[in-house]
């Protein structure tokens, strides 16, 4: 099975994403896929494929983790490159405390996961760009666009399983793992 950990985004940030992509999508500024915003998440950990008797020891070592619940905000609409060409956009998300979830995950998951080298940047994505004509012109839209400052706890974190599909991945959550109130830890 494919496994990943993530933060589902509540449901005023999946209407924002919603929003935005209509708005790109109105906009016709590049060809690509765009993420089901229903189901808005920040990915913290991808294990790929795992054998399915390492979910129980998976699971317990995700149960370990106990975070404080955290406040979190949008950030900007941004976009990931490769070479000069825009590939992934993106909402940037604003809490410190998310780094540490990430690193807390992927320290307890390191017999499942292989280590990233690129360094965790929280965000939500939006779209896969294949193609663009004009990349100057969308960055120049993407990063004027106006994104409300929502915010929002973070007060649980999942495992999800990905079955890939042609009409795109389907996610299943497997655990849900609570945040605790500072303090009660």
């Amino acid at each position: 099975m494919r496994l990943f950990v993530a933060v589902d985004m509540p449901a005023q940030v999946c209407e924002v994403v919603a929003e935005v992509q209509h708005y790109l999508k109105r906009r016709n500024l590049f060809d690509g896929s765009y993420t089901d915003a229903a189901h808005a998440h920040e990915t913290i950990a991808f294990l790929g494929s795992v054998a399915e008797e390492d979910y129980a020891a998976i699971d317990a070592a995700l149960c370990t983790v106990q975070p404080p619940v955290c406040q979190a905000q949008l950030g900007a609409l941004d976009y990931f490159e490769r070479g000069d060409l825009v590939k992934v956009i993106f909402l940037a998300l604003v809490c410190p405390e998310l780094q540490q979830l990430a690193q807390r995950v992927r320290d307890v998951l390191a017999p499942w996961h292989e280590p990233d080298s690129r360094p965790f940047h929280p965000h939500v994505t939006l779209a896969r760009v294949k193609y663009a004509a004009d990349h100057e012109t969308l960055r120049r839209e993407l990063v004027s666009y106006a994104v409300p400052r929502i915010e929002f706890p973070i007060d649980h974190f999942a495992l999800k399983e990905s079955v890939l599909t042609p009409d795109g991945p389907i996610h299943t959550t497997r655990a849900l793992y609570p945040c605790f109130a500072r303090g009660s830890e």
